[in-house]
Order: structure tokens, then sequence, then C-alpha cells
């Protein structure tokens, strides 16, 4: 179109093209409130014929929505909100969330959206915090970079 894409946007239509979640139901599902990035990527994938349902941590009775999902995006902003009881089997789970945690002993670490020890039982694929979603964003910098130079000689 002409246009360089956000980078978590454009991470995410790279992750959900992949040959491996091309095999899963079109249906993508969102759990998060913040338009900048739920509303974006709706639309794109909306324009790539996926079923999108985009709900937020204060969404009435989450898990049934969760539930029903093949690919679960997950950047609410909220600590390992999402667990194995809310994630269809099989289903493919990118956690774009980071979170600072620190535990009742003082331990402090960083996590997802995820609960990823328990989520990753059940899911087929899942992307850890850190080191999951942030490559792909340096990736995606690098790509829209070259994008960008290469319409500039066209220009």
């Amino acid at each position: 179109r002409g246009y360089a894409l956000d980078n978590e946007v454009a991470q995410l239509m790279a992750l959900v093209a992949t040959e491996r979640t091309r095999t899963i139901r079109d249906e993508l599902w969102r759990a998060r409130a913040a338009e900048l990035y739920a509303l974006p990527v709706a639309l794109m994938l909306l324009e790539k014929d996926a079923t999108v349902i985009t709900a937020h941590s204060r969404t009435a009775d989450l898990a049934a929505i969760t539930q029903m999902a093949d690919v679960l995006v997950v950047a609410a902003g909220r600590p390992e909100l999402v667990t194995a009881a809310m994630v269809r089997p099989g289903a493919v789970v990118i956690d774009v969330g980071i979170n600072r945690f620190t535990d009742y002993e003082g331990n402090s670490r960083l996590v997802g959206d995820v609960d990823f020890d328990s989520v990753r039982e059940v899911a087929a694929a899942i992307t850890p915090v850190p080191r999951g979603v942030g490559p792909m964003t340096v990736t995606m910098l690098l790509a829209n970079t070259v994008q960008s130079y290469k319409q500039r000689l066209i220009e």
C-alpha cells in the first residue's frame, strides 16, 4: 500500500503468516484493551479474511472467549493473565506483553501476559517472554528500513 507498517503490527502479521499458522483456521482472537495495537491488527487480519474478536482483561467470562481461539494474541498489560485453562489445546499463543514481576521473596523477573509454564503444556506453539516477539521487532524494524530506503530510491 506504500506505507510502512507499525513495527508491532508488522511483526504480528509476519508471525501469523508463517506456514505453521496457515494450517490453523483463520479465527484470531486478542485479549487487549489498547486501540493503538488491537485496532490496526484487527483491520489487517480482517483484510486477510480472518475472523477477529477483540477482548480485554475485563471482558465478562474472558476464558470462554479465549478458549475458542486457534491463534491467541495477548497484549493485556497484566502479568500472567492467561492461564492454561483459558487456552484451547493445540492453539498458537503469541504473547506480546512484557511485565516486571516481583514475587513474595523479592525476586524480580520479566514475565508476559501469558502464564508460559502452564500454557506451553496445552499450546501447539507459544512465544516466550523475554526473547519471543522482541527479536521479531528488530527484524521488522530492519525490514521497514530497507523498504523505506527502496521507496526513496524509486521516488
